[in-house]
């Protein structure tokens, strides 16, 4: 199982540090108010939070003391997992691991991610989106880089579009945005032998879904104009549209 959503109130740093790594990456996220502000220490919120999620991770900067959440048993609360992350003791990619192996022992798919510690304590929010990120990008492969290899899992049906883009830039923004995580990462690690492999797929959508061979002339154009060479087919100019969202992929979904 992959994670699938992550909640968190936003009321610490390791909270805001959660839903803001959920918002780059594209994860489904929750847990705030309805109008999607930050909740300072509402324990009806984290209360709500822990039930529904999967399981709840607990960041903290030294041992975690004062608040409900901490009160609890300490492998547990609310009938639910949960896991203490001191990340003074354990850095950051190194805490990823350890997530991931719980969550992927527990088989946890929404992740509650909580954190003692002030609201606005500089020094846990950097850690604790790095470990987040990382957890993310394990998940997106299963901690196994080989993964990567392997047939690309594309399972996006191929939208209407009313209005097609006009330039290759254009259609990698897109891309780089609209993509699942997972699949972007994927992306973001593969060679060029394995780029290759997933051009059937994921070749096959871009050029059903953005009009080349339809009649996307303009867009066409923009690829030759790219590559400085007559694109002679549809499948040509897909190849050239995957190696570009590779290298656009390649900068913005490193390890931060």
């Amino acid at each position: 199982m992959h994670i699938l959503k992550i909640i968190s109130g936003g009321g610490t740093s390791a909270e805001r540090a959660a839903l803001d790594v959920a918002m780059a990456l594209g994860i489904d996220h929750a847990g705030g108010h309805l109008d999607g502000g930050p909740v300072d220490g509402d324990p009806v919120l984290a209360e709500k939070n822990a039930r529904t999620a999967d399981g709840t991770v607990v960041f903290s900067q030294g041992p975690p003391t004062g608040d409900d959440a901490v009160a609890a048993p300490p492998d547990h609360w609310h009938g639910k997992p949960r896991l203490f992350v001191d990340l003074s003791r354990v850095p950051p990619l190194k805490a990823s691991g350890r997530v991931h192996r719980w969550v992927a022992a527990k088989g946890l798919g929404i992740l509650n991610v909580t954190g003692t510690g002030f609201p606005d304590d500089p020094a846990n929010y950097p850690l604790v989106y790095r470990a987040l990120w990382g957890l993310l990008a394990l998940d997106a492969i299963d901690g196994e880089p080989a993964a990567a290899i392997k047939p690309f899992p594309l399972k996006i049906p191929a939208p209407k579009m009313l209005i097609w883009p006009d330039t290759l830039e254009e259609l990698v923004d897109f891309l780089s945005d609209g993509l699942p995580f997972r699949q972007r990462f994927i992306i973001s690690q593969m060679n060029e032998k394995q780029l290759a492999g997933v051009h059937a797929s994921l070749g096959g959508w871009i050029q059903e879904t953005f009009g080349f061979g339809q009649g996307n002339d303009k867009l066409l154009k923009s690829v030759e104009t790219w590559t400085f060479r007559e694109t002679t087919s549809p499948e040509d100019a897909t190849w050239v549209v995957i190696r570009a969202l590779s290298s656009r992929l390649r900068r913005t979904q490193r390890l931060c």
